[in-house]
């Protein structure tokens, strides 16, 4: 690897055993529980083009594209031991029509899986690529450079996704890079789909070391666009590309944003990676969290070319969002009202970029939530555990907290790609009439990432409805005949059994007006 020069407020915190009564309670909650890679160094005689930046920060976009499932789930056996517990049932929910084939993935959960797929970690004085648990973490200590690093696979055609996020505040751009076909000076070509940290994004092609103009304009294949669907500022972005047949398609965080078909395409099998540039703001960090590729055939017929919004200025499809979290900021954080503490039977832990929660007690349930209060809500988290024992993590909504009479509906799923909706109603799960099960009771879906998988989980209740998401796609909806009506507070909540410790990451918490979430993100599945 070498750089070259270039152009909780009041919140609740609570951790129980299932056998174990709150201290000073009443009665006691039990659990709802369910059961070597190629790094080279370039100085192009032209850099990709980089125009004075008009763009503006946008709001937080709708759920994301997400992977597909990576593995299969397989069902819990049922604990008797604890009150109303959904029943799996028999029936899956509707499939999506086209779902892309994965080739790679790599969520960065496990270092030796990382560096089989090609990855090389390591310091120096100019830049630093490491590995940390969820993600690798690349810091730029050099003003006006360049970074890149692919993987040693190579690909006539190909599709890949990455998950990425800025962690400071400088002048950064990022992106993909595909159809390398590697060299020194004058030899080496590939095409590069970069953003910046402005909400803005090019595509740009090298040919023979040359960064190519496209005439008459003498401009990048797709010159710098500003996108409403780009998250600005240190926002994470899940940015996508296909390459096939000539064309390039660009996507960002599900959102179909362009396409150009070259009239002389890179020809032969490529490599594809991703690139990092700064300008003379130094150090910079950059967190790359979930790096997959797909076969680009089936990828370009699952995601599709067609655009949101009739154009890249339109925001009428994003939902209204009241508070963002991506946890770059601990003084932010904790002004939003989360707490930060260690403990024997939990820690719940800031990092750059997440946070941390260590169950550390068989049979326990963790919450947490902030202090805000609110009727009708959406609630998006995106959230990953990071160990292999059997987990639960999810929302929770109308938290009304009382020593003896809480009442909360969870929104819950586990690592074996199952769901369920739940509801306490004075500190007892509440059965419904007349099954006996939970309101959604657990249900397996293909959009659900398992095992240590990465999901983004998505909840909107208003009045007696509660509708629920994950990864961008609707699952299911309720309607409480008997609902919470009183404002309360929104949070997360997790779960183990048997196996500790158990780590789970949460990288961002995002409220939004529950209407507008509601017309952005729809009801069909």
């Amino acid at each position: 690897m070498t750089a070259s020069n270039n152009k909780l407020g009041k919140n609740r915190l609570y951790l129980l055993l299932v056998s174990v009564l709150f201290i000073g309670s009443a009665c006691s909650l039990l659990s709802p529980m369910r059961t070597s890679a190629k790094t080279v160094t370039q100085t192009p005689d032209v850099a990709p083009t980089e125009p004075a930046s008009t763009a503006t920060s946008v709001a937080v976009a709708a759920p994301t594209l997400a992977p597909v499932n990576l593995s299969t789930s397989m069902p819990m056996p049922t604990d008797t031991s604890a009150p109303p517990q959904p029943a799996a049932t028999q029936t899956q929910p509707t499939q999506p029509a086209a779902t892309a084939k994965v080739l790679l993935d790599d969520n960065f959960s496990s270092q030796a899986t990382s560096t089989q797929n090609g990855w090389t970690f390591g310091t120096s004085d100019s830049f630093d690529q490491q590995w940390m648990q969820g993600m690798q973490s690349f810091t730029l200590k050099s003003a006006n450079n360049i970074f890149w690093d692919y993987l040693p696979q190579t690909y006539q055609d190909v599709a890949l996704t990455i998950d990425i996020q800025p962690a400071t505040t400088a002048s950064v751009e990022y992106g993909i890079i595909f159809a390398i076909v590697p060299g020194t000076g004058s030899t080496k070509s590939e095409y590069l789909f970069s953003v910046d940290n402005q909400g803005e994004y090019y595509l740009q092609k090298m040919t023979n070391g040359q960064w190519a103009p496209v005439s008459p304009t003498n401009q990048a294949p797709i010159p710098t666009t500003a996108s409403p669907f780009l998250n600005s500022g240190q926002g994470r972005n899940q940015l996508g590309v296909i390459y096939l047949g000539g064309t390039v398609y660009l996507y960002a965080n599900g959102h179909f944003l362009n396409s150009y078909k070259d009239p002389n395409p890179i020809t032969g099998a490529g490599n594809a990676g991703l690139n990092f540039q700064t300008s003379k703001d130094v150090p910079v960090t950059v967190n790359l969290y979930h790096y997959t590729v797909y076969d680009p055939q089936s990828a370009l017929d699952a995601w599709g070319t067609q655009s949101s919004t009739s154009g890249p200025d339109q925001t009428a499809n994003s939902p209204k969002v009241i508070l963002d979290d991506n946890f770059t900021n601990q003084d932010t954080s904790t002004k939003n009202g989360w707490v930060f503490s260690t403990g024997s039977t939990f820690d719940q832990i800031f990092q750059n970029g997440m946070q941390v929660f260590n169950l550390k007690s068989a049979n326990g349930i963790f919450w947490d939530y902030l202090p805000q209060d609110y009727t009708d809500v959406a609630v998006s988290i995106d959230v990953q555990p990071t160990t292999p024992g059997y987990v639960e993590y999810g929302i929770i909504l109308r938290v009304n907290p009382s020593s003896t009479s809480k009442n909360e509906y969870l929104y819950s799923v586990n690592n074996q790609g199952e769901y369920y909706l739940q509801k306490l109603i004075n500190d007892q799960w509440a059965p419904v009439s007349p099954t006996n099960q939970s309101p959604i009771p657990l249900t397996k879906s293909s959009f659900l990432n398992t095992g240590t998988g990465r999901n983004q989980l998505s909840a909107i209740i208003l009045g007696d409805m509660i509708y629920l998401y994950a990864n961008g796609h609707y699952l299911n909806s309720y309607m409480d005949p008997s609902p919470i009506k009183d404002a309360g507070k929104v949070g997360i909540s997790f779960q183990t059994n048997t196996d500790i410790p158990e780590t789970v990451n949460l990288f961002r918490f995002t409220i939004y007006d529950g209407q507008s979430a509601l017309d952005t993100w729809g009801t069909k599945p």
